[in-house]
């Protein structure tokens, strides 16, 4: 027995270094996290600000009104989510033509949600953006308006640009996307 817990707390001795050694050469993300940094300077200027608790209000209202007569993006958000966080989608919306406003440019918007208050379908397949979005966009902002989900924003990038779509990419966005569809 004296044995045993001997060989024991040697293992556990030299677990704890190991650890204790691989601890230092990790990176330390939680005060140095460089893909943060990186992505932070990327959209550093092109993020809006949050709307004041006014603007929110005015917008639930609003809100509410246009979800009772099925009026795009998010009405559908309306029968799962019974509290603001219904109006998630059309604050969105509200901030997108705001951007458009205020860059005078058509707005591409790249999204994964693929309910039907966003997206144009017919016989079952999407054919592209709510023509009530489009109408929207263009009389509020004079932009046009553009919308893909991940997966064909990054086949036409690709294509565009002429450069080879990494299909372990594709594949993973196909893969969240199948598992987000499930739940």
């Amino acid at each position: 027995f004296k044995k045993i817990n001997k060989e024991l707390d040697d293992c556990l001795k030299k677990i704890v270094e190991t650890i204790s050694k691989n601890e230092k050469d990790h990176p330390d993300w939680f005060n140095k996290d460089t893909i943060l940094d990186e992505l932070n300077k990327l959209f550093r200027g092109n993020i809006g600000d949050a709307y004041p608790k006014e603007r929110l209000a005015e917008i639930y209202k609003e809100g509410k009104e246009r979800y009772s007569k099925n009026i795009p993006p998010g009405y559908e958000d309306a029968e799962e989510k019974d509290d603001e966080r219904q109006y998630g989608d059309l604050i969105l919306w509200y901030q997108i033509i705001d951007k458009a406003k205020e860059l005078k440019k058509p707005i591409i918007f790249i999204t994964r949600d693929k309910k039907e208050d966003w997206w144009w379908k017919q016989s079952g397949n999407t054919i592209g953006p709510r023509h009530e979005l489009k109408k929207e966009m263009l009389d509020k902002a004079k932009a046009d308006f553009h919308m893909y989900d991940s997966e064909r924003f990054l086949e036409y990038a690709f294509e565009h640009y002429k450069q080879t779509v990494d299909r372990e990419v594709l594949k993973e966005i196909k893969r969240v996307k199948a598992l987000e569809e499930r739940n």
